[in-house]
């Protein structure tokens, strides 16, 4: 599974885990474990977040909003308020990918947040309004093959500085920005 650590807040300092099937954990990290046979009442929420294939690096954060990315499933948005996910995706992606692997969200403070992920082994980069999941914005498969990657490694994860958007590949690393 996978752990993220979310940034504090005024109700407490937070982990979040999701397994390969989907299942999403609220942890209070001053409040981590024991076993009680009674049941895991120190888990202030456990989720099944639908997915139709398996969760692999698809978690991300960016002002209380959690993104859940797993095999054959659209992109889902959840919102994370007052320690909990929300009970139902706050927006989705139109269409489901076959492995979307990592993601990260590009933005100025606030605005104009964008969320970025990659597939494997289809080699394709997309972004889409993070703050509406079903406004894509890019895909590397818009333009002809003009923006085309070479193989991807089984991991590749988008990275954003500089107003640019890199992806490592087995034997290239891809840049993507602004067209003069």
């Amino acid at each position: 599974g996978l752990v993220m650590l979310v940034p504090e807040q005024g109700d407490g300092k937070f982990t979040l885990a999701i397994d390969k099937n989907g299942t999403a954990y609220v942890l209070d990290q001053d409040n981590m474990g024991g076993y009680d046979p009674a049941g895991d009442y120190q888990i202030p929420q456990e989720l099944d977040i639908p997915v139709s294939g398996e969760v692999h690096a698809g978690l991300t954060y960016w002002d209380n909003n959690v993104y859940v990315a797993a095999e054959q499933t659209p992109i889902q948005a959840y919102s994370f308020t007052n320690g909990q996910l929300s009970l139902t995706p706050t927006s989705r992606t139109p269409k489901a990918t076959a492995n979307p692997t990592g993601g990260i969200v590009s933005a100025n403070g606030e605005q104009d947040a964008i969320y970025w992920y990659v597939t494997f082994p289809t080699n394709k980069l997309f972004a889409f309004d993070a703050t509406n999941l079903a406004v894509e914005l890019y895909d590397n498969g818009m333009a002809g093959n003009r923006d085309a990657m070479g193989p991807m490694v089984h991991f590749g994860m988008p990275t954003v500085a500089n107003g640019r958007v890199y992806v490592n590949g087995k034997t290239e690393l891809s840049v993507f920005g602004l067209l003069p």
